[in-house]
C-alpha cells in the first residue's frame, strides 16, 4: 500500500497492542517482520502514486488470495510531504 513514512507503519505494526484486520498485517504477525522485505517503488504526487499502485497490483497479480491486496482500487492514506 501507499504510505508516506514506511518506518512509522512498521513501528505501528510491530506494536503488540496494534489491532489490524488487513491480510498483510496478519501475515506479518504470523511469519515475522524479519521475513519480509519492503521496497520504496515510487515517489511522487498522490494521484500518480495511487495510479501506479493500482497498475502494480494488477501487473503482479497481488489480489487476495495470491497476494495481500483485497482490491486493485487504492484508497491510500494521507500522503505527507517531506522526510521524517
Amino acid at each position: 500500500g501507499s504510505t508516506s513514512f514506511v518506518y512509522d507503519r512498521v513501528v505501528q505494526y510491530r506494536n503488540p497492542g496494534t489491532i489490524r484486520q488487513s491480510k498483510l498485517f496478519q501475515r506479518l504477525r504470523e511469519v515475522g517482520f524479519d521475513n519480509f522485505t519492503m521496497y520504496e517503488l515510487a515517489v511522487g504526487e498522490d494521484s500518480e502514486i495511487r495510479r501506479m499502485e493500482s497498475e502494480l497490483i494488477i501487473k503482479h497479480d497481488s489480489l487476495w488470495p495470491k497476494g495481500y491486496n483485497m482490491t486493485s482500487e487504492t484508497r491510500g492514506g494521507t500522503v505527507r510531504k517531506g522526510k521524517r
